[in-house]
């Protein structure tokens, strides 16, 4: 608003003014309410933590971690004792395959927003459990 005992000139640049210290206030309220999150995606970072306090064993297990060596790299890590094991099964006793939709005809699609849904659970539990795939395969 015009103050009427100053010139037009004054009261903008008084105006201006007040505008640049209410937007500095708010920055600086602004910068102290900033939270900064850092996510690390690499395991090797955790990893070099437990190698640096002396953990005397780590146990990996999975049926996907070959190769090896790159694995091991990606972890930062040297293990003193490996074990890798060749297959436990043949090919003629492992099934590979799509299963679009459940026993009752709905898609077995997991999306968000359906995948908390009843129907769709028990659809899916009875298509791998005892209604569909499972009885299809030979034991």
């Amino acid at each position: 608003m015009l103050n009427p005992n100053k010139g037009i000139k004054d009261d903008t640049a008084t105006t201006l003014l007040n505008t640049i210290e209410d937007a500095t206030k708010l920055l600086e309220e602004v910068m102290t309410s900033i939270i900064f999150i850092w996510w690390c995606f690499n395991p090797g970072v955790a990893l070099e933590e437990f190698a640096k306090n002396r953990v005397g064993s780590i146990i990996l297990t999975s049926g996907t971690l070959s190769p090896m060596d790159s694995f091991a790299e990606e972890l930062r890590l040297n293990f003193a004792i490996c074990l890798e094991n060749p297959h436990v099964i043949s090919d003629d006793q492992l099934w590979a395959g799509i299963v679009r939709v459940g026993p009752t005809g709905h898609a077995l699609n997991s999306p968000y927003k359906t995948r908390g849904y009843v129907e769709y659970q028990r659809n899916l539990g009875n298509s791998i459990g005892k209604n569909d795939v499972c009885n299809e395969l030979n034991h």
